[in-house]
C-alpha cells in the first residue's frame, strides 16, 4: 500500500469528503485499490520533502531531516548518481536539496524525476510520482 500526498497550492480541503473527491478526480482508478491513504500538505516549496516525510510516518515537519538525509545519499553515492544522473544534473540536484531555512525558492523544490530514484535508494523502498498523464516508478 502507498501514501499519496497532494499539496496545498492545487487543492482546497477541509474535510475528508473534500479529500475523497480529489483522490477521485486525481488517481488513475486501476491504482486505486493500491493506495493506503490520501493527504495534503503545506505548499512552500518543500511540499515534496514533506510528502516523503509523512510516507516515511513523520511529521512533515520533517522536511529538513528529509532533505539532509537526500543530501547525505546522494553525496554517500556519489558515484552510482553521476552514472544515473550525469555529473551536471547531480550537482544541480545536490544543491536543491540543500535547504533548511524555510519556504524554499523555485531552485530547491524537489526535483522530479530527478530525485524519484535518490528517494528509493536512500529510504530502501519503491517511490511513486504523479502527473497527469504520465506515472514514474522508481525502485532501488
Amino acid at each position: 500500500m502507498t501514501p499519496f500526498f497532494f499539496t496545498e497550492s492545487n487543492l482546497t480541503c477541509t474535510s475528508d469528503h473534500d479529500i475523497i473527491r480529489i483522490q477521485s478526480i486525481h488517481l488513475p482508478t486501476f491504482l486505486k485499490p493500491y493506495i493506503e491513504k490520501v493527504g495534503v500538505v503545506a505548499s512552500d516549496g518543500n511540499c515534496g520533502f514533506r510528502s516523503v516525510a509523512v510516507s516515511l510516518g513523520l511529521s512533515e515537519e520533517k522536511w529538513p531531516t528529509i532533505r539532509k538525509e537526500l543530501k547525505n545519499g546522494l553525496e554517500n553515492n556519489k558515484g552510482v548518481f553521476c552514472k544515473i544522473l550525469g555529473e551536471k544534473l547531480y550537482i544541480e540536484v545536490l544543491k536543491s536539496v540543500d535547504w533548511e531555512k524555510g519556504p524554499a525558492p523555485k531552485e530547491k523544490w524537489m526535483q522530479m524525476p530527478d530525485l524519484g530514484y535518490v528517494i528509493a535508494v536512500v529510504y530502501r523502498r519503491p517511490f511513486h510520482f504523479f502527473q497527469p498523464y504520465k506515472i514514474l516508478h522508481f525502485y532501488r
